[in-house]
């Protein structure tokens, strides 16, 4: 590490605790805690020795202190503070998706690049021994091409019911599934091409959802063509039934030459005709502490991000593509050319 840093945490919910853990086991000092509920601020203040403790994210961020901002708020409110932070010269970690519109997200963009800081978005799937191994495996061409893909991200109601507001994180499309697109984006390198997507909101009769004025798409299978011929599938949900036993499989590729199938940062099943290898895809490091030391690595060296905003853009414009895709029963094609730009 070649400097430590003063961080503010925006958000005390579940994102709030892992990024208040994950920068004080990367070795920087968590300055303050903010949150409208007092409560939740003072409990994770107690575990990390904080003690300074705010409702106003703009008092915690003109801290003179400060040097990083993590925005752990649900996604409505991602570009307010961020774009704040960006003109108080603060530097930025944001959990994803960047926003919830491509203006907001623009308008976000813009003011990272006038203020010259660095701004990583929370992709830390990206950060995984699990995408080197899967990369060098398809790059090496032990599964032949083309590629299919198959993705499971099935859930029941989340408990942050903020996730399921179409105004909060606008559910498991824009919320979650990016994760996924932008690993296998990345292993295969290649962008997306177009999509077709059928979906709806299946928990809509859910006692805890009743207060949600406005819910978002739920549930839905999406089939995604990559600019490469490959091809991948998913089906996700957050409506399953209360306590069930299903559980989401993270991945499986194959081609004509092989397949594997892949858990999340654990081991990759590689199959190969009657073969079968089992790899290890364990490491010392978390991938989100790695994401964490990169963004603190690009900030001391003045270097741009992995990935920040104008992946974010990418994402969150495959998102509304998807979104666009169920409600028109069409097919939408993706033009990538004029999402234009670099990660600061």
């Amino acid at each position: 590490m070649d400097k430590s840093f003063n961080v503010a945490i925006i958000g005390a919910g579940k994102m709030g605790r892992s990024h208040a853990r994950t920068w004080v086991q990367a070795g920087h000092i968590v300055r303050s805690i903010t949150d409208l509920n007092e409560a939740a601020a003072r409990q994770l203040a107690s575990v990390h020795n904080v003690n300074k403790l705010l409702t106003d994210y703009k008092a915690a961020i003109e801290d003179k202190e400060i040097d990083i901002v993590s925005v752990c708020v649900p996604a409505g409110m991602h570009a307010e503070i961020a774009i704040f932070a960006a003109q108080q010269g603060k530097h930025i970690m944001c959990e994803k998706p960047v926003a919830l519109t491509l203006e907001a997200a623009h308008a976000m963009e813009d003011a990272v690049s006038r203020a010259g800081v660095r701004c990583a978005l929370g992709f830390q799937l990206n950060y995984g021994k699990n995408l080197d191994i899967i990369s060098g495996l398809i790059k090496e061409g032990a599964f032949g091409n083309p590629l299919m893909i198959q993705l499971e991200l099935i859930k029941e109601v989340r408990p942050n019911l903020a996730m399921h507001n179409k105004f909060g994180n606008n559910g498991p499309i824009v919320d979650c599934a990016c994760h996924d697109w932008l690993f296998w984006e990345t292993a295969i390198g290649s962008k997306p091409k177009n999509v077709f997507a059928r979906g709806g909101i299946i928990a809509k009769n859910r006692p805890e959802l009743a207060g949600i004025k406005e819910l978002a798409i739920d549930t839905a299978s999406i089939v995604l063509e990559f600019e490469s011929g490959d091809v991948a599938s998913m089906n996700v949900s957050w409506g399953l039934a209360k306590n069930t036993k299903l559980f989401s499989r993270f991945a499986r590729v194959r081609g004509p030459e092989g397949a594997a199938e892949l858990e999340k940062n654990e081991t990759i099943k590689q199959l190969l005709g009657d073969r079968e290898e089992i790899v290890s895809a364990e490491s010392n490091l978390d991938p989100r502490l790695n994401m964490f030391n990169h963004l603190a690595d690009c900030i001391a060296n003045n270097m741009p991000v992995r990935y920040g905003i104008r992946t974010g853009i990418e994402q969150l414009t495959l998102s509304m593509a998807i979104l666009e895709s169920i409600s028109s029963g069409k097919v939408v094609d993706l033009d990538y050319k004029t999402v234009q730009g670099a990660n600061r």
